[in-house]
């Protein structure tokens, strides 16, 4: 899915329960901040006609899309919000509204839907099936 719909549901959530504008940015910035792993894009495109293509877009993308990061993510939102309790746990439900849109409607470059390693590193010894 776009970052510009995950940008607008962790808005809508926040905008669900009586916040402050800052916490209101992070628990938007929660639903984004999967997508971070996207910007693998850049040097796929600039690398895309060397003899060494980064393929890091098409390999890695939704690398980030783990419990791990979730509990990562509501961590810095912990530390960084006011509403302390509040705020981290519409980041955590921000950021699996993330997963489950992606799961929804998002399709890697060769058409099909990316795998998601939700329990990576906990349950898989690589990732994607990969050494």
């Amino acid at each position: 899915m776009s970052p510009v719909t995950h940008c607008l549901t962790g808005w809508v959530l926040a905008n669900a329960a009586d916040l402050s504008s800052r916490d209101r940015a992070i628990v938007t910035f929660a639903a984004v901040i999967p997508d971070v792993d996207g910007l693998g894009v850049f040097a796929e495109i600039v690398t895309r006609n060397s003899q060494h293509p980064l393929l890091w877009f098409s390999e890695y993308h939704h690398a980030l899309h783990t419990l791990l990061f979730a509990g990562c993510v509501s961590a810095c939102a912990f530390v960084m919000s006011q509403r302390r309790w509040i705020t981290t746990s519409l980041a955590f439900v921000a950021f699996h509204l993330h997963l489950l849109e992606d799961l929804a409607g998002s399709r890697g470059p060769d058409g099909f839907n990316w795998p998601i390693p939700y329990l990576f590193p906990f349950t898989c010894s690589r990732l994607y099936g990969r050494s």
